[in-house]
């Protein structure tokens, strides 16, 4: 689906990656984050992104095991993102 727009559409441009998408979710964490919600209730929805690509195991890991201290934030989904090769 990710190129979807381009073959379809002929929209220019790249798709979007796995890993831009993770990313662009960012300030949309921080933001919840600041009101009181926890990474996990978030994170949990991005498990299964990599599903089937190499490392995908460490990254689920990684969520699994940190997204619900009551500290974490982006910087677990960039450790995540690292098992993944982009």
């Amino acid at each position: 689906f990710a190129d979807a727009d381009r073959r379809i559409f002929g929209e220019e441009g790249p798709a979007t990656t796995r890993h831009a998408v993770v990313r662009a979710m960012y300030p949309y964490i921080e933001e919840e984050l600041s009101r009181g919600a926890k990474l996990l209730h978030i994170a949990r929805h991005m498990l299964n992104l990599f599903g089937g690509m190499r490392g995908t195991k460490a990254f689920k890991r990684t969520i699994s095991e940190n997204a619900w201290r009551v500290t974490a934030g982006p910087e677990i989904l960039e450790q995540a993102l690292s098992a993944v090769p982009e």
